[in-house]
């Protein structure tokens, strides 16, 4: 079996795939290659797929598949599979970093330092606290987001059609309702044909005055000529997004206002090589089942629907692929039968180095052995 790794992955993913096949980069072999790992930067069409003629496998390390022709990949029984869960984290970050940078106007206060003014009193802030998030789409991205926003006192909320009920939101079923209600819309939608310009100058005709919309997803999703007017009207007071229609042209400002960002998103160094969830130290390292246990695996693809494994077979393959959950390997769900819950583990109170002999018991030094400790 011939692997190819079309684009940039992490550079020890080969070693690891080393024991399922011949691994190479060499792109001038595409027509030998039985397995196709790409990202976003290869554009599988159906001229591509003729060139790989053995190809049974392509797997994007990532979450859209919109750059790959699955109607020409199912033609040829090409098996597609993606990364759903790879970046959620990345870009949930980036999103809300977006956030927190437009209310703070961090864009313009540093630009502006930078040109030897000091702004403070024009630069009015506002704050996250109390507002509402509302997310277009509650998929893994989403979720992470709203779990963030949560987090800063947020009211969040969310639009979608395909999920009845999510982690305690309020779903709301209009999409228009939702811009009107939202002082920050999210976008995380894929593209497909029912997407594309689903934000459009009708429904940002109904939204709320002022509104911060964020797209970290698809640049098709948002109508630029309609973000555009309602920029220039004062109706969106910002477009903070990484996503365009088209790459824009070296020196022109693709909008008004905005922060605007080049896509990168999911582009962090753990995406590369280890993912979040397997991070030391992570939540997911106190994890345990203790009744029911592992009991099968599905591999989720586009074209044939779901597959199961046997433990011996998932086990084999998590040893060799789960540290490359974030470079386009992620393939494995686990699933659990029986009664199954989480323990969290905080590592023991330590104390700091002045004070670890310390009787008092005010705290007031605020290292890990406190309350014991008032030092420092």
């Amino acid at each position: 079996m011939l692997i190819l790794i079309c684009d940039a992955f992490d550079p020890g993913l080969p070693a690891k795939l080393a024991r399922f096949g011949e691994v190479t980069d060499d792109m001038a072999r595409l027509g030998e290659a039985d397995v196709a790992l790409i990202r976003s930067k290869t554009k599988a069409t159906a001229e591509w797929f003729a060139g790989a003629p053995k190809l049974k496998l392509i797997i994007r390390g990532g979450v859209g598949t919109d750059n790959i022709d699955k109607v020409a990949a199912k033609e040829r029984g090409v098996r597609v599979h993606n990364t759903p869960k790879a970046s959620g984290i990345a870009v949930a970050e980036l999103a809300f970093a977006m956030m927190i940078a437009v209310p703070n106007h961090l864009v313009k206060a540093h630009t502006s330092m930078v040109a030897g003014e000091f702004l403070k009193k024009e630069l009015k802030r506002t704050e996250l606290f109390g507002k509402t998030l509302g997310t277009v789409g509650i998929g893994n991205i989403a979720q992470e987001l709203a779990k963030r926003a949560a987090a800063f006192g947020m009211n969040v909320c969310f639009y979608d059609p395909y999920v009845d009920a999510c982690g305690g939101y309020t779903k709301v079923d209009d999409l228009k309702d939702l811009f009107a209600r939202c002082d920050y819309v999210s976008m995380h939608l894929p593209l497909t044909p029912e997407t594309e310009n689903t934000v459009n100058a009708d429904v940002l005709a109904g939204a709320r005055n002022g509104l911060v919309v964020v797209n970290t997803g698809r640049g098709k999703t948002v109508d630029p000529k309609a973000m555009v007017a309602a920029l220039q009207s004062g109706k969106v007071a910002c477009y903070a997004t990484d996503v365009w229609q088209k790459r824009p042209a070296a020196g022109r400002r693709p909008v008004a206002e905005g922060a605007q960002h080049a896509h990168g998103a999911a582009y962090r160094r753990e995406h590369q090589g280890e993912p979040p969830a397997h991070r030391p130290g992570s939540g997911a390292d106190h994890r345990r089942v203790r009744e029911g246990g592992l009991t099968m695996a599905r591999i989720f693809n586009f074209s044939a629907g779901p597959s199961t494994l046997p433990l011996p077979v998932l086990e084999q393959i998590q040893r060799d692929m789960v540290d490359y959950k974030g470079t386009g390997m992620s393939l494995i769900e686990a699933s659990h039968r029986g009664p199954a819950y989480s323990e969290v583990r905080r590592p023991p109170a330590r104390a700091c180095a002045s004070c670890s002999a310390c009787p008092t018991t005010t705290g007031s030094c605020g290292c890990r052995a406190a309350p014991r400790c008032s030092s420092g």
